[in-house]
């Protein structure tokens, strides 16, 4: 399975109701741009929701298990580099001490990456599977509705509920705006449509 990131390089929200350009992704107030950078297109995603589809066939969002899957990249810790937060700066566009200056009343991460707002894919180091932004810098839509536990998900990476059946659809790994606790590999989350700290990963079959 090929796994690219479609990050948020200077996102703005778009101004009415789109289609995105590709039609790679289809959502509401989400839009959409790419242009090729060499080994991957880089893509500019703002407002992503889940309402629903993917409409070239072999392209899809992943499921929840393949996500944690590909972002512990075979680690069991909390983090795939370790379990040291403070580190996260050299892996991630987390909440740290540049979004304090901002943000002034926000509790952040002791460290410093640099970065406020979601940035272009690729600027911090890669997980053992080489696979950039799996912590922070948006928030990743899966494929599963949803779901308030791992009792009910599936066992071999399998779908488990989608489309516009769901009330409401998973997201992972947190964002530009997440601290600590949200970036974990654990760290589960459900929403019911897009927002500018959310963007898609899409994966291709082989």
């Amino acid at each position: 399975v090929y796994n690219g990131k479609y990050s948020s390089e200077n996102v703005k929200a778009a101004e009415n109701d789109t289609e995105d350009q590709t039609q790679l992704f289809v959502g509401r107030r989400a839009q959409i741009t790419t242009r090729g950078d060499g080994e991957e297109d880089n893509v500019k995603v703002t407002n992503a929701s889940v309402e629903y589809g993917i409409v070239l066939p072999e392209y899809r969002l992943p499921t929840e298990a393949e996500w944690e899957y590909f972002a512990r990249a075979g680690s069991q810790s909390a983090y795939f580099f370790g379990d040291n937060p403070q580190q996260l700066c050299e892996y991630a566009n987390v909440a740290d001490q540049t979004v304090k200056r901002r943000y002034r009343a926000w509790t952040v991460i002791d460290c410093n990456d640099g970065q406020v707002t979601p940035r272009k894919r690729g600027q911090y180091r890669p997980n053992a599977f080489g696979l950039h932004d799996t912590h922070g810098n948006v928030s990743e839509w899966v494929a599963d509705c949803g779901l308030p536990d791992y009792s009910s998900a599936s066992r071999d990476g399998t779908l488990v509920g989608q489309g516009q059946g769901c009330s409401s659809h998973g997201h992972r790994g947190g964002s530009w705006d997440s601290g600590q606790e949200e970036t974990a590999n654990s760290f589960r989350k459900a929403a019911h449509g897009g927002n500018g700290d959310r963007g898609i990963r899409l994966v291709r079959e082989l």
